[in-house]
């Protein structure tokens, strides 16, 4: 080999040890800015939920404080300050990052004190009803629907069913406490349309199972919209990225300033929870009940009505001998009693964009749904605390 030709040689494989070295550099450095991207959302929903616990707290006592804790995605430390009738809350949220560095995240709210809050007259219609679909609703088995309240309380109240699509009724023991009603088609075997529903209040003589002319609205999950409508009406919302298991007892917030929990992943409860105060949890994945989801103590001496609530972007599902207490919106349908079976017991109502399976002898006792717990579709018109102001950075 020639003094040229191995010059030559020389000087490429030295080139191209160079480009390699170079793309490496820069495809470590890609690596770590992703990295650090992902420890810069997680600092940020830790400062965020910093912010809704000082929140809650402001509302609860309107005085300056500051405090420190700890979240799934990190920690946080949370400085408000009250003069007058206004408050500035500051909280940082932190983190390890790669390579062990700190990493912080700070979010900043300006919030005035007022009255009181002042939600809709009434939670959208979709609420309010035992069960609703905009898919089909099938009932099969000792499927049964009941006014929670006796007395003259619930005297003018009904546990009703409604589909936007066709309603299916198999066997002759499913039992509704109201009207029955749907805008595609109504089947069922033997009697069962004409036994099947029974008002409890009748003030016209209106059939107990109809066609409607036009579909009742119900929306589309949509989790960005949702925890946008929260902020706007001057709410905190914690976020919590990942699954979430309920257990034990739950303390949250109050009726006029109720704990909004974003939840990114999954929601489940195999252990049985009891939840004190007001709570609402937006789902992005799906639910599964099969424990115990009861309510203690509301702190709420109005009249009776959910004190949670949870909206799900995927399906629901109820099995097993289970108490739930919660008005429920789910995207992807609806599943009670199906494959596992059992006897579920749901205080409040169930509604759904999909398709509605309801097996077994599950009972749905119907429960007046709380506009305080529809934030994320209604406007309020005012709030203990109303945001003036915001940034985050």
């Amino acid at each position: 080999m020639g003094k040229v030709t191995v010059i030559a040689f020389v000087a490429f494989s030295l080139s191209g040890a160079y480009y390699t070295l170079n793309r490496n550099q820069q495809t470590l450095e890609t690596s770590a800015r992703v990295s650090d991207h992902q420890y810069e959302v997680l600092a940020r929903e830790a400062a965020l939920t910093g912010l809704s616990v000082a929140r809650s707290k402001l509302s609860g006592s309107f005085s300056s404080t500051s405090f420190s804790g700890h979240t799934g995605s990190g920690d946080y430390a949370v400085t408000a300050t009250v003069a007058g009738g206004s408050s500035r809350i500051i909280s940082t949220g932190n983190v390890i990052g790669s390579d062990d560095v700190p990493l912080s995240y700070r979010v900043q709210a300006e919030f005035e004190g007022v009255a009181g809050s002042s939600y809709a007259p009434e939670p959208p219609e979709f609420l309010q009803y035992a069960l609703i679909s905009e898919q089909s609703i099938n009932l099969a088995g000792h499927v049964s629907t009941e006014v929670y309240l006796q007395g003259e309380d619930g005297s003018l109240l009904n546990a009703n069913v409604h589909t936007n699509a066709d309603l299916s009724i198999h066997g002759g023991r499913v039992s509704v406490e109201g009207y029955g009603s749907y805008y595609g088609t109504a089947s069922g075997t033997g009697k069962s349309l004409e036994t099947s529903f029974n008002p409890n209040y009748a003030p016209t003589e209106q059939d107990a199972l109809y066609q409607v002319p036009e579909p009742v609205e119900v929306p589309n999950y949509d989790a960005a919209a949702y925890v946008a409508k929260v902020l706007e009406n001057g709410f905190g919302v914690i976020e919590h990225s990942g699954d979430l298991a309920l257990s034990g007892t739950l303390d949250y917030g109050t009726r006029d300033n109720p704990t909004v929990i974003h939840v990114t992943g999954n929601l489940s409860n195999t252990g049985g929870a009891v939840v004190n105060g007001y709570v609402m949890y937006m789902v992005d994945g799906s639910v599964s009940l099969n424990g115990n989801l009861v309510s203690g103590d509301s702190g709420y001496g109005g009249p009776d009505e959910s004190s949670i609530a949870i909206y799900s972007g995927g399906t629901v599902g109820i099995t097993g001998n289970v108490e739930i207490a919660a008005q429920i919106y789910s995207d992807g349908g609806v599943e009670i009693g199906v494959d596992l079976g059992g006897n579920p017991k749901i205080y409040g109502g169930l509604a759904t964009f999909g398709e509605a399976s309801i097996e077994g002898t599950p009972k749905v006792y119907y429960r007046t749904p709380s506009a305080a717990l529809a934030i994320n579709w209604q406007d309020v018109e005012n709030n203990t605390l109303k945001m003036v102001a915001y940034s985050e950075w």
